[in-house]
Parts: structure tokens; sequence; C-alpha cells
């Protein structure tokens, strides 16, 4: 049977007790990179004048397609609390290495575009494509060799019965948000770790009741 969500969270703090300096650098290295590749999108490309009211506005519409490079960055920032609850540790190298990978870039753009496309018909079935689809970078990491789609249904399949789960599992967090929110944000730094950590740590879980072994299902209901 699977932990309750306070005892993930307390496996989290556990797995990020001695790591939360390089766990908080990581995020600042990511939080970093977007703000640069914004910067050099709005610098950059061209823009465009459009009127909102009678107030011209200069913007940048193909900037936010430049956020596409912090895809394997994502990714990587996801799939490395899973090494650190595994007893890994974390490096700031590891950030960059899934660049390279084919599956990485499908799976993370395939993933957005389905929730994208759901979000279109109504916002709550967007959200819940997301949770059913949550656990295929962990997925990814595990079986390196694994198509985008292949990834993306094992996950739909392994997150049967635990979406409402892993959303209260979320929803635990926001107290510690609000109060980040107070700081500025800077706050925030030391909570995506914990929350990467958590999720990490019901990926395991749940990898655990659903009967896989050596990172492989053996059966899937």
């Amino acid at each position: 049977m699977m932990l309750q969500n306070s005892k993930i969270r307390k496996k989290a703090l556990e797995s990020l007790d001695g790591n939360w300096g390089n766990a908080a650098l990581m995020v600042v290295i990511y939080l970093a990179s977007s703000i640069v590749i914004t910067t050099l999108g709005d610098a950059l490309l061209p823009t465009k004048e459009v009127t909102s009211g009678d107030i011209p506005v200069t913007v940048a519409p193909y900037s936010p397609f430049l956020n596409l490079l912090l895809l394997p960055m994502g990714f990587a920032l996801t799939v490395m609390f899973l090494d650190l609850v595994r007893g890994g540790k974390l490096l700031a190298g590891n950030l960059f290495k899934y660049y390279k990978k084919q599956n990485v870039w499908a799976v993370t753009i395939l993933s957005g575009i389905y929730i994208i496309l759901w979000m279109f018909l109504l916002i709550i079935p967007g959200i819940i494509k997301a949770y059913s689809y949550s656990m295929a970078p962990y997925i990814v990491k595990d079986n390196p060799e694994i198509g985008a789609d292949a990834a993306i249904r094992e996950s739909m399949k392994m997150m049967k019965g635990y979406k409402m789960k892993l959303f209260l599992l979320d929803l635990s967090f926001i107290g510690w948000a609000i109060l980040a929110l107070l700081t500025l944000g800077l706050g925030l730094i030391l909570l995506e770790p914990y929350m990467y950590s958590a999720r990490a740590v019901f990926y395991e879980e749940l990898k655990a009741e659903r009967g896989m072994v050596d990172n492989k299902y053996e059966e899937v209901i």
C-alpha cells in the first residue's frame, strides 16, 4: 500500500537533508536560464506593435517559442530529484545532459500539445490529463529507449486511480506556496526542490504499488 502523503513529504525532506544548497542552486540555474532566453528573445527576435485600447504596445510574438529550449532542462530538473531520493547526488552539469535525447524532446512537446488540446475543450479535463501524463518524465528516465507515445501511455496506466492522490499531494504545499510568495518569490527556490522531491517519492511509491520490477512493468491493471 502506498504511503500517506504526509509520509511522502517526510521522505522528500529526508532526501533533501544536506542537499538543500545544491537543490536550490539547480532551481536558480533553471530560472536564470529562463530569464536569459526570454531577454534574448525580446532583444533579437522581430517585434510587432499592437494596440491595447488606445495605447500602442510593442510585443515580441515569437519569443515564447524560444522557451522550447528550456524543455530538456525542465525535464532534467524533474528527474534529477528522482536520483536524489534514490541516494544520488545533484550535479549542475546534469541539467544539460538531455539536449541530445530525441525522446526527451518528444515526450515534453507531445504531452504539452495533448494537454493544450484538452484545455481547449475545458480546463478541468486538461488538468486531469496533466496528472495522467505526469509520470512520463520518470518513465523515460528509467527506460531511456522508450518512445514518447509509449511513455505517455504507460503514465496514463500508472496514474489510473491515483490522479487525485497526486493532486492532493500538490495541494498540500499551498500553505508553503503562500509563504514563498510573501518573500517576493524567493522562498520558491526552496519550495520547488521540496515539491520535486515529493513527486519523485510519489513515483517510487507508485512504481512499487503497480508492480514494476527493474524499472519495467510486470502488469498494469
